[in-house]
């Protein structure tokens, strides 16, 4: 119901048995919404905080629209600042998208190449290795029972090339690089270096990010094949020399049972892993907020968000290629 008509009701109610100064001249109150400012009806208003003129009317009804305001103008402001932390990290899928993600420096992307590639390659390759002699420990046991020793090298390749070796390789990078990666953007931006970047007018997405999600990107799936093979010659030394097992037999095996398709596959999924393990520690650290706290609480996020990550595209992607 508008206001002028629901005064007019009040004032016609109350006419007879209400002093003169409750009675509301209509030209002094604009068609406002008072529900906005907490009154249901604008006769509530005046009788419940025991007006005796009709300026303490205004002075009251003034206050409540003023508390109103401030009220949306910090639901504005808090809506403004969450529009702005989405079109930050719409930046990043977006870089990605652009012409402009082929076009950066290259001597910061082969410094990148070398520590998140080459400084990994002791871990992920003793992590493969001695995965791959578990491997045909376990299975070795196992198929004894059934007389069937010799497959054992078939099981163990198959198990290293699509699933193991990627897998363990994309959560030992999130370890060492990631970390490293969420750590030092995080310091970047607690210490203002990010800020300066921005001032001098360089893109701080297409300048730190860039090269760091290429270079997980293209070196982790290296990584990869190095830690096929090693995985390959660990079940191949338990299973040989601790088990007695024919070599020529195991070779055999290993490669016979074996497609393109599997490797490609195992590939594949590490690129995918090498992405998401750059994409989300250069998030992480990118807004890190709260000093040196901070920084530490992006680095355990990095690790974490990105393991997480790993395991669940692990399973869409093995439903999607298998």
């Amino acid at each position: 119901m508008p206001l002028q008509r629901r005064l007019s009701q009040c004032n016609k109610g109350r006419a007879a048995a209400t002093p003169p100064f409750l009675l509301i001249p209509l030209h002094r109150l604009p068609q406002l919404d008072l529900v906005a400012v907490g009154v249901h009806d604008p006769c509530e208003l005046a009788v419940e905080v025991g007006l005796r003129s009709l300026h303490d009317f205004d002075a009251v009804f003034a206050t409540r629209v003023a508390e109103a305001d401030a009220f949306y103008a910090s639901l504005q402001r808090d809506i403004a600042d969450a529009d702005a932390r989405l079109v930050q990290r719409q930046a990043f899928a977006g870089m990605i998208w652009s012409k402009q993600f082929f076009y950066y420096d290259v001597r910061e992307w082969m410094r990148q190449m070398v520590r998140v590639g080459v400084d990994s390659i002791p871990v992920v390759l003793l992590t493969a290795m001695f995965t791959g002699m578990v491997m045909a420990l376990q299975t070795f046991t196992v198929l004894r029972r059934f007389n069937a020793e010799s497959y054992v090298g078939s099981l163990v390749a198959l198990s290293m090339v699509r699933e193991l070796a990627p897998v363990l390789g994309g959560l030992i990078v999130a370890g060492r690089a990631g970390s490293a990666m969420g750590a030092e953007l995080g310091t970047m931006r607690v210490t203002e270096q990010i800020d300066a970047l921005e001032v001098m007018a360089t893109d701080p997405v297409h300048y730190l990010v860039v090269p760091r999600v290429w270079a997980a990107t293209l070196m982790l799936p290296l990584l990869i094949v190095f830690a096929n093979a090693v995985g390959i010659a660990g079940g191949y030394v338990v299973s040989v020399i601790l088990f007695g097992a024919n070599p020529v037999t195991y070779l055999d095996n290993t490669f016979q049972y074996m497609d393109l398709e599997d490797l490609i596959s195992g590939l594949l999924k590490a690129a995918v892993f090498g992405m998401l393990v750059a994409a989300v520690g250069c998030m992480q650290g990118f807004y890190t907020t709260g000093g040196a706290e901070g920084v530490g609480r992006a680095t355990t996020r990095a690790v974490v968000v990105a393991s997480i990550t790993i395991l669940i595209c692990d399973f869409f992607l093995t439903k999607l290629l298998f």
